[in-house]
This record gives structure tokens, sequence and C-alpha cells, in this order.
């Protein structure tokens, strides 16, 4: 595979930016990105495809996750983030948000609360159907308070805090879990939700708490039919930890088959399931987080290369290159999944790795 490497920004108005999304932005039918951090002023920006001109969104601190969806229906994606626990000048770790899109580049954008109820740093947020309706919730994480719920989109969703009745609670004593997910696990037509090592299945008496492997700690977590079983298997990385684990669970829905691919990595913060190739086979794009320069060895992005029967072939990308929340996407409408990604910290870069090859 051929990757190019570019610079997105050099240096980002923000520090210890946490949040970086792909998404089409202005509705031009191109990719652009969106990159969030701590608070500093007028840190959450977005690039625009195909010149990456910096726009200016607002001023806020995130905790690392976020989602765009269409909040209001208008066709563009809204931003959807909480706070970190020592979010200043909020409430500490209350906030989760959504800022309105306005859709003309150089407009801020308008924040909206959806709600305050939860101190514990909102890590971690996802769109998906829930219910069934069709239309999309917000899946949250409220991590050191244990709570994973979602929320329905009300009719007038500029309400400040969105009504009660639009929240759902599955839990509020799971240990800090990090990735979250809206699939279909067990295939029964009915979408359940991944919350790192943990999956809650929807049944018709409730949500029922499954547990893959609860050894493992504040997992990244990402999914997909990897071994072409046509159900979807569950990637977990220990995306805080030294030494990290990287690891895959088959035989879905039991998850009773684990496949243990790396024991080594550093905070691997940077996960996805996607077809980096082109061959049909959903392969496992991982990155390693620097995290204040105390990596024992020389950070490396790297693709697990599917080579079928649930085989894979480790091609590392980048060496020397801290990657925290990374995403995978089409960068150019080429066919072709690139990765963008950025630092923690130090370094206040966006950088992407444009995919070239040939397929």
């Amino acid at each position: 595979m051929r990757f190019r490497h570019e610079i997105i920004d050099a240096k980002t108005p923000g520090i210890e930016n946490d949040v970086l999304l792909i998404a089409d932005i202005n509705g031009d039918g191109y990719n652009d990105i969106f990159v969030g951090g701590k608070r500093y002023e007028d840190n959450l920006v977005w690039y625009e495809y195909p010149t990456w001109k910096r726009h200016i969104v607002g001023t806020d601190s995130l905790e690392a996750g976020g989602a765009m969806v269409d909040i209001t229906g208008n066709g563009l994606p809204d931003f959807v983030g909480g706070h970190p626990e020592d979010a200043y000048p909020a409430s500490p770790g209350t906030e989760l948000f959504w800022y309105e899109n306005p859709g003309e580049p150089g407009r801020r954008w308008g924040k909206h609360i959806i709600d305050s109820l939860y101190v514990g740093q909102h890590h971690d947020q996802v769109a998906g159907d829930v219910d069934g309706d069709g239309r999309n919730e917000i899946v949250f994480a409220c991590q050191n308070a244990g709570v994973i719920g979602y929320y329905t989109i009300p009719d007038d969703p500029f309400a400040s805090p969105w009504p009660d009745e639009c929240r759902c609670i599955l839990c509020d004593d799971l240990p800090a879990v990090e990735g979250l997910g809206v699939v279909d696990l067990n295939g029964d037509g009915v979408n359940d939700i991944l919350a790192g090592p943990y999956w809650f299945e929807q049944t018709a008496d409730g949500w029922k708490r499954h547990v893959l492997d609860s050894a493992l700690i504040r997992t990244t977590a990402a999914y997909g039919d990897i071994n072409g079983d046509g159900l979807p298997e569950i990637v977990l990385a220990e995306g805080e930890s030294y030494p990290a684990r990287l690891v895959w669970f088959g035989n879905a829905p039991h998850f009773d088959e684990v496949h243990v691919l790396a024991t080594d990595f550093f905070h691997p913060h940077t996960l996805a399931v996607a077809d980096m190739n082109n061959d049909g086979l959903l392969d496992i794009v991982v990155g390693e987080m620097g995290l204040d320069q105390k990596h024992p060895g020389v950070p490396e992005l790297a693709i697990y290369i599917n080579t079928g029967n649930g085989e894979f072939r480790k091609e590392v990308i980048a060496r020397g290159h801290p990657i925290h929340s990374g995403k995978v996407g089409d960068i150019g409408n080429t066919g072709r999944l690139s990765i963008v990604g950025k630092p923690y910290r130090p370094g206040t870069h966006v950088e992407a790795w444009i995919n070239e090859s040939t397929d």
C-alpha cells in the first residue's frame, strides 16, 4: 500500500486536541475535518477540503470522542461533544452539548446544552438508530460516573436542556470504558450498543449487559465482519495503557473466541475497522499516542491487513508520528480510505496519510 503524508495544519489554535472527526461539513460532497480540544481561544475549528482553509467553530473544552450528526434536519452535520472532568469555566465535567452547523463557512456555530446531569468526563459520543425508528439517537458515556445512555433528538432540539423523556440510561455503574458503537451484534435485526469491553443487548425486557473481557483497560472499540461469517466481530485496543493489547472477538453473538494480535502497544488510542486496500476484506487500523513523548520506542501507525480466514499481516504506515483519536475516511472522493490524525501532547498539528494505492 502507498500513502502520501500531508500536513493539514502545522499549528492549531488550541492545545491538547482531543477530538478529530471526518465529515462533509459544508455539504459540497467532499469530506472535511473537524478538530477541537481543551479550552483555548477559538480552539474548535474545521478544515475545508481541498485547500484545508481553517474555519472557527467556537471556544470550549472538549473531552475525547465527539460525533457529527444532523440534529436540525437541514442535511448538514452538527457537532455533539462533552466536557472533560476539569472543564473550565463550566461546572466540572457536566455538560453534554451540541453545536449547530450554520451552513456558511466563516460563521461561528451556536452552542446548545443536551444535559448537565453527570459529573465525570463525557468521553465518547456516537450517533445511531437505537430504537428502530429510522432516526439517529445520541449515545453517550460519562466515563468516570459509570453512565452509559442515549438521547432521542427532541422535536425542538434547541430546548436547553433536552427534556427528561428523551433520556434513557442503560447503566450507572460501569467501570471507566472508552469506545462506543451502535450495531446489531447478534443478528436479530435490532441494534445493540457497544461500550468498550461490554455490550448491551436490546431485548423485549430491556437492556441486558454482556462482558467480553473485564480485564481489558479503557479500550478503544471498533467492529465489523472481519472473518466473513455475516455477523460483526468486535475489535478492542487498550488505548490508555502500556503494554497494551490489541484483540478481536469472534464467533458472534457469543464472542467466545479471543484472538490476540499484539500485547506491546503504547496507548493505541486510534482504532478503526475498514477495507484499506479495497480487496473486500476489512482491515484493522491502529495508531499509538506519544503522550508527552514518554513512548519507550517510536510511535507507530499500522494497518493489520486482513489476509482471510481471520488472519492478519501487520504493515507499518508511519513511525515517529504520535496519533490520538485518528479517523479513517475518503479524502477527495478517490474511492480509497485515508487516515487523518493529530497528537494529543506535545504537538498541535493535524496531518493525513492520503491513500494513493493502486487497487
